[in-house]
């Protein structure tokens, strides 16, 4: 089922209808709102008028509305150039998805309908000017005088037309506006008729084609995102409602299309980020069980203590392994020995992995319960969201989803900055500096820290490479800057690989020993390679 709200003979209909509803008027402004809503503004002392065009994937929406009200924050002006020019006329090309405004002073809006290369050209005597959408660079070179698809035929070619069957395929061809659906509205055994019984059914359908009917029919989306209604000239099912007015059954139908598609899309981007956390939690869960039945499978460590305990009597000291009957399977079993350990002290240390074994498995668990848990609430999440049918409370439902996420997103424990193609990462706290040094940094990391003040770790990324003299400045600059060595006017920087940083234990958060450290004297900055020269 085809949508007919951007075809040629919608289009004629709309384009004769602006043509008597803007003469005399003069365009007073135009927006863009956001990427897809655009408006025009025409009015003169008696009346005023609102084009309202939104720009979906595959076409474009119309409506006339009585009012509007741009919003403050997010309307951009444009067209510029061709506001306050009086309008002089509105036309439709024949036989295009596309209309065209002509404005006082050779100007001229053209309405490019062609779905996702819809376009808004405004030309000046017959040169691009202006794009909404630049990208489209085709559209600088667009003639309108070959936009025009006029349809004429010879009497030769309507005499073989008329001598030949036409099916759904071939009247298409006849004429570049007609769709599939156009053959079903001609006649349901349209393709069985006779030719010259079907040229006087397409030559009804002219006809009819010059005042139709607006229908709101219900198809097959195509799309997660559309609704699938679509506006037809034609009646090829039960309508939701036939309208006889172009502006009336447009309005109808961009708000209905418009409050459905925004309901999808905004459902659709939840269910997304639902379905991502879904297979993310499937596979941590999968995973975590995989590694659960495979810690089960594995021998227990405190049986094989117990073994070696109940057989000390036999076990020869210095012995690499132990030979022994396994009361608990039923079994002999040869268990590996440390030679330098007695039987006893390996038994001992068999005893310790046990309990760490016991503990690694309680963890796993716990896991296992954590990730069920909330597969069930992301399960339940996506019931709700598939469910709920109000615009509002699917925003309200996305920003509580973008909170929550916001607060279980760690945050990091260092501020970065970049300067000349390196990452330079300053620690923010005594805690923050540990994890940036021992967890974040690599070994082979450059790492700096102002000499003899308190202060933050800095570490600059590297690929195993010799950093820049620039470089090492820079990050100097912004260690001195986060210690207390802010106010010096010199302040020495110790700078070292971070492989010979150590942290003995016990030592305060932010306290470590370097070891074959050089220092460099920088004037602090919080601004990278700024104020040392």
């Amino acid at each position: 089922m085809d949508d007919l709200v951007n075809n040629f003979f919608l289009l004629r209909k709309l384009a004769e209808r602006l043509n008597q509803e803007l003469a005399e008027t003069f365009l007073a402004d135009s927006w863009q709102i956001g990427k897809q809503h655009i408006v025009f503004h025409f009015k003169n002392k008696n009346r005023e008028l609102f084009l309202n065009l939104f720009f979906l994937p595959d076409k474009v929406l119309i409506s006339l509305p009585p009012s509007f009200t741009p919003p403050v924050k997010n309307a951009q002006p444009i067209f510029r150039e061709v506001q306050g020019k009086k309008v002089k006329q509105v036309q439709a090309y024949e036989n295009d998805r596309s209309f065209h405004i002509r404005l006082q002073g050779n100007l001229m809006l053209i309405f490019k309908l062609y779905g996702r290369h819809a376009n808004i050209i405004l030309l000046q005597q017959g040169e691009a000017k202006e794009l909404l959408r630049p990208k489209l660079q085709k559209d600088r070179t667009l003639n309108p005088e070959e936009m025009h698809y006029p349809v004429v035929l010879e009497q030769e070619q309507l005499q073989q037309l008329m001598e030949q069957p036409l099916n759904a395929e071939s009247l298409v061809k006849l004429n570049p506006a007609y769709t599939p659906d156009f053959a079903a509205a001609i006649d349901e055994n349209f393709t069985e008729l006779p030719p010259a019984r079907q040229w006087e059914k397409i030559m009804e359908l002219e006809n009819y084609l010059r005042d139709p009917q607006f229908y709101l029919l219900k198809g097959e989306p195509k799309r997660d995102d559309d609704p699938g209604l679509r506006l037809s000239l034609f009646a090829l099912d039960i309508p939701l409602w036939e309208k006889t007015d172009v502006v009336e059954a447009l309005n109808s139908y961009t708000t209905e299309y418009r409050h459905q598609y925004r309901l999808l899309t905004a459902r659709g981007a939840l269910l997304k980020k639902q379905y991502e956390k879904k297979r993310r939690l499937e596979k941590q869960l999968k995973s975590g069980t995989k590694d659960l039945q495979r810690l089960d499978k594995r021998r227990s460590y405190h049986q094989l203590a117990d073994l070696i305990m109940a057989n000390l009597h036999q076990i020869k000291g210095g012995a690499d392994k132990a030979e022994v009957f396994d009361f608990y399977e039923g079994k002999d079993l040869v268990i590996p020995l440390k030679r330098e350990m007695s039987p006893q002290k390996n038994a001992e240390k068999m005893y310790q992995k046990a309990k760490r074994q016991h503990i690694e498995v309680e963890k796993l668990k716990e896991n296992i319960s954590r990730l069920e848990s909330e597969l069930a609430d992301v399960n339940s999440e996506i019931k709700n969201i598939e469910s709920t049918t109000d615009y509002r409370q699917l925003k309200k439902l996305g920003k509580q989803e973008e909170k929550k996420a916001k607060s279980e997103t760690p945050a990091l424990p260092y501020k970065e900055f970049n300067f000349l193609n390196y990452k330079i990462l300053v620690g923010k706290s005594g805690k923050n500096n540990d994890e940036l040094t021992f967890k974040v940094a690599s070994k082979n990391d450059l790492w700096l820290h102002a000499k003899d003040f308190a202060g933050s770790h800095v570490v600059v990324k590297t690929k195993n490479e010799t950093v820049p003299q620039p470089v090492v400045e820079a990050a100097a600059q912004l260690a001195a800057w986060h210690s207390k060595g802010r106010n010096h006017g010199l302040c020495p920087v110790s700078y070292v690989q971070r492989k010979h940083v150590r942290k003995p234990k016990g030592m305060a958060p932010g306290k470590v020993i370097v070891d074959r450290e050089s220092v460099i004297l920088v004037v602090p900055s919080s601004e990278p390679g700024k104020g040392n020269s």
